[in-house]
């Protein structure tokens, strides 16, 4: 799913594209309902009970998990299916793992990995590439397996899309063959 979704990201411009938007000063805790990545992207679904557009807004966080014996957080994914609404927005959340001890998101811009990435304040709107790592709580049992030893699960998805530039032209325009 949430490889999905990052390959589905759209740029940010238009009635539907929305910013890519990352908050380092909450990873990794237990802040419910704070995203710590927020974007657009398309790869929602038609149907009688939707009827919105393809376009979604998604957020990904951790949040305290909803059975209180459960060690670590959970992934919640929110979606926000009606970007247009006429009076307040639904968002749709969807726990996704449990037992997450921190989410990070890395963003490469072209030569390295950037911890943050704001497509407001950067020159390029959306990076080249975005590495997601999901650390786990290691399970009861496991003896003497520390946390340092139990590697986190890895997701880098390149974006294919090529939003170049946050500014206007001059006037001119090229195309690239």
């Amino acid at each position: 799913v949430l490889r999905r979704d990052l390959a589905g990201i759209i740029p940010p411009g238009g009635t539907f594209g929305g910013a890519l938007d990352s908050n380092p000063s909450i990873q990794g805790t237990a802040l419910s309902g704070t995203p710590l990545l927020q974007f657009h992207t398309a790869v929602g679904v038609l149907s009688e009970d939707n009827p919105w557009s393809d376009i979604e807004r998604v957020a990904y966080s951790l949040a305290s998990p909803t059975n209180g014996t459960a060690e670590g957080l959970d992934l919640v994914r929110a979606v926000t299916r009606n970007l247009l609404p006429v009076s307040q927005e639904t968002v749709e959340s969807q726990r996704l793992m449990s037992g997450v001890e921190s989410l990070t998101f890395s963003f490469h811009d072209g030569t390295s990995w950037l911890p943050t990435w704001d497509s407001t304040n950067e020159i390029t709107l959306l990076p080249r590439a975005i590495k997601v790592g999901i650390q786990r709580v290691p399970a009861e049992g496991t003896g003497t397996r520390s946390r340092s030893q139990l590697q986190p699960i890895e997701i880098v998805v390149g974006l294919l899309i090529d939003a170049s530039t946050n500014t206007t032209g001059s006037g001119s325009s090229s195309t690239n063959s």
